[in-house]
């Protein structure tokens, strides 16, 4: 490999599940079109064996998890030769992992343990950017995951990101549409003013990124209603409200903290690293459009909207939640 082409901005893992369907149809000397295909089913049925995995081990919110996996754009994505739909199932294990953790409220196994560092290490080696439901992960109570094993994890995690630089540095190449230094120089310069305009399109572009069909329509809203009626549970918000303090209700919400403040500052760096790579800073300025975002970029953060089913079954079951205050109780 002399050369730095686009295909290879991504390190082979990702691309296992399609060259499988690829290998088979090379092996039985089919047509390159229909070993194509099989290339495109090879992926599906791994993207569909990880989602049903994610969903026998959510602990609530299954049916969440269901819709997102059964969504048009991540059913097309899955049964495609793109490294998309593998992002949204891996994101959907990871989160699954962890409230599955959560819920349990018993140690970790070290067999669960490796396999969240595995399949977090292959979306690193995908998209790290979508490793926020990880952080989940390091905010389960102490008695499910050991500080030493937290920093087992972001150690490897660590080595796994650096390997993929060196990857990228030597083999990989993006065709930048921008001057990139150019960019990087006028962010330094005018960082609020980049801040600004990268909040300014976010607010605007929703109704963009999102397919102006009924079927989108009817699955956003379903979703909607399925996350939020835990969270508008009267005996839930009964519960909040007569938590001893606020110190209580924001250590008991930890994860639905975490997941709210990780997808907005994901979705913050997916508009950076567009606005870098795609668009002429200097002259769009502070309230100008910004190109190259899309729809599908936010779709591997979705599981992370399984998290509020942790919540909304009243003070009587918040036994998933109440470990943390506890514990902070006991230490005190």
């Amino acid at each position: 490999m002399t050369d730095t082409p686009r295909a290879t901005q991504y390190p082979l893992f990702g691309y296992v599940p399609q060259a499988i369907g690829l290998k088979v149809g090379l092996i039985l000397n089919l047509s390159p079109y229909a070993s194509m295909q099989l290339a495109r089913l090879s992926n599906y049925v791994v993207c569909l064996t990880l989602f049903v995995i994610s969903i026998l081990l959510l602990p609530r919110a299954k049916m969440v998890m269901v819709v997102i996996a059964a969504t048009p754009a991540v059913c097309f994505m899955s049964s495609s030769v793109m490294l998309d739909g593998l992002m949204v199932a891996l994101s959907a294990v990871i989160t699954s992992f962890a409230l599955h953790a959560a819920n349990s409220g018993r140690p970790m196994t070290t067999g669960m343990f490796i396999g969240v560092i595995i399949i977090a290490a292959l979306l690193c080696y995908i998209k790290v950017i979508y490793l926020v439901p990880l952080l989940l992960v390091f905010v389960l109570p102490e008695h499910v995951l050991s500080i030493k094993r937290k920093a087992c994890a972001a150690l490897s995690l660590a080595i796994v990101f650096l390997s993929y630089i060196i990857w990228e540095q030597k083999y990989s190449s993006i065709g930048y549409l921008a001057n990139y230094s150019n960019n990087v120089s006028y962010v330094l310069q005018n960082p609020l003013r980049f801040i600004v305009c990268i909040i300014v399109n976010v607010v605007a572009d929703w109704r963009d990124l999102i397919p102006n069909d009924p079927s989108t329509i009817i699955i956003i809203a379903i979703l909607v209603v399925m996350v939020m009626r835990p969270l508008l549970d009267m005996r839930y918000i009964d519960s909040v409200f007569h938590s001893k303090s606020v110190f209580t209700i924001v250590l008991n919400h930890s994860y639905l903290i975490v997941s709210v403040v990780g997808m907005l500052f994901a979705w913050f760096l997916v508009y950076a690293f567009e606005a870098l790579t795609w668009n002429d800073l200097p002259s769009i300025g502070a309230y100008g459009h910004l190109e190259g975002v899309q729809g599908r970029y936010i779709l591997p953060l979705l599981p992370l909207l399984t998290v509020s089913g942790l919540y909304g079954r009243g003070c009587e079951d918040q036994t998933v939640v109440s470990g943390l205050s506890d514990q902070v109780i006991d230490n005190k």
